[in-house]
């Protein structure tokens, strides 16, 4: 009686874990059917303002796709993301009209500010990458322009960071190779950047990704006079060899 009773319960163990094994992969199955990037669609959006003191033209990616709960939960970052920076503006544009005499911002050509933005996107295996250009004049001898990235999984809806692209053996090296390779670049192009001033990748780097390489950027002034532009590095995805979690070619 006890060995068919050890049997049942051995039989009902195996059961169970074979179940949870069937519906794992079956999830992951159901999961990369409803993905294709061929479903996706990038459309643009645009706010065209000319108000008292302020002029916006702003440009962002709104996607359509099958998967609502994914394409709503990335176009509510896209729009919050512009939303918030012409807030920005508008706040700036507010102090600016408090602390300066009605003369002087009615009579200054810097008292009309601007607001633009653009974006490039590509889509790299099931990660929509997405860079949004911020260029702001409200003032001073140039515009500024501050780029953010957004890099979405697509299964998921996701922000993922650079980080999340690698396997358990990729997180151990990763900031080590990106590391030397953009120490590499710095110290062969000494005028170019602020020899000094990289200290390495840390956790939170900003980057996009394209077919050929992972790029990542800096922000104007970071690590280079103002002349040199976005600092940018391109980095291969053969750099990790078999450590990195997407497959650029799908």
């Amino acid at each position: 009686m006890e060995s068919k009773s050890l049997k049942r319960n051995v039989l009902l163990i195996i059961g169970s874990v074979l179940l949870f094994l069937i519906l794992s992969f079956s999830q992951d199955i159901v999961q990369a059917i409803k993905f294709n990037s061929d479903n996706i669609n990038v459309k643009t959006l645009e706010i065209k303002e000319d108000l008292n003191g302020i002029n916006f033209d702003l440009k962002y990616p709104e996607i359509e796709y099958a998967d609502k709960s994914v394409k709503d939960k990335i176009n509510t970052s896209l729009k919050d993301q512009i939303l918030e920076f012409k807030q920005y503006i508008e706040d700036i544009y507010k102090e600016f009209i408090s602390s300066v005499p009605k003369e002087l911002v009615e009579n200054s050509l810097s008292s009309k500010f601007i607001g633009m933005s653009d974006f490039e996107y590509e889509i790299v295996d099931c990660i929509l990458s997405v860079r949004l250009n911020l260029i702001q004049f409200t003032g001073g001898a140039h515009p500024m322009t501050y780029r953010r990235d957004f890099n979405f999984d697509l299964r998921t809806g996701n922000v993922l960071k650079f980080g999340d692209l690698f396997n358990e053996e990729g997180k151990k090296t990763y900031k080590d190779k990106v590391d030397s390779f953009i120490k590499n670049i710095i110290n062969n192009n000494p005028d170019d950047y602020f020899p000094n001033e990289f200290k390495g990748i840390g956790d939170n780097v900003q980057y996009y990704l394209t077919k050929d390489n992972i790029v990542i950027f800096y922000q104007l002034y970071e690590l280079a006079p103002y002349s040199s532009g976005i600092p940018e590095f391109k980095i291969p995805y053969s750099l990790f060899e078999g450590d990195i979690k997407i497959n650029p070619s799908n």
